[in-house]
């Protein structure tokens, strides 16, 4: 007879051991007969409410308010404007972005041009693979000893013909 907790819960309990109560429910369920269908939603729902409710926690947690986030917020902002006002007093070339476009280009053309060199590598390698096949595969017939062959084999016939008749 089992009747400590922990012995029951070891019973009951029959999947891994970071398994959730509300698997289990549906497991039970399940073996009592009934079918959910949507199992697969509820379990989602589920998961997706405790990543919200420990994201409310950690929020809640760190005692911040809006005002905290507000000020925040205004401190990082005027972070972002004092740099850009340092780029805009940086003595950089008047026709940087132009050249930095051009050099872009290049780069975009070399890029093409070297994939388009990449493709005809290969279909040059196809076409010299293929060609060798065709070259292994040719065969080296005698034309001379070929006519001979046929001239005996024509001659032969005509001779069986003649003892026929």
């Amino acid at each position: 007879m089992r009747y400590k907790d922990q012995s029951i819960n070891s019973t009951l309990k029959t999947l891994y051991s970071t398994a959730k109560n509300s698997e289990y429910e549906i497991l039970h369920l399940f073996l009592l007969g009934f079918s959910f269908s949507n199992s697969k939603e509820l379990l989602d729902f589920q998961n997706q409410l405790k990543f919200e409710q420990d994201h409310l926690k950690k929020l809640l947690s760190h005692n911040l308010d809006k005002q905290v986030y507000v000020q925040t917020l205004e401190i990082i902002n005027n972070e972002i404007n004092e740099l850009k006002k340092k780029k805009e007093t940086l003595n950089i070339d008047e026709d940087f972005q132009i050249n930095l476009d051009a050099f872009n280009e290049i780069k975009h053309n070399i890029s093409m041009l070297s994939n388009k060199i990449g493709l005809l590598e290969t279909r040059k390698n196809g076409i010299n693979d293929f060609i060798n096949r065709m070259n292994s595969n040719r065969s080296s017939v005698d034309t001379k000893q070929l006519e001979l062959i046929y001239n005996q084999t024509d001659l032969f016939q005509n001779y069986i013909r003649l003892l026929n008749n």
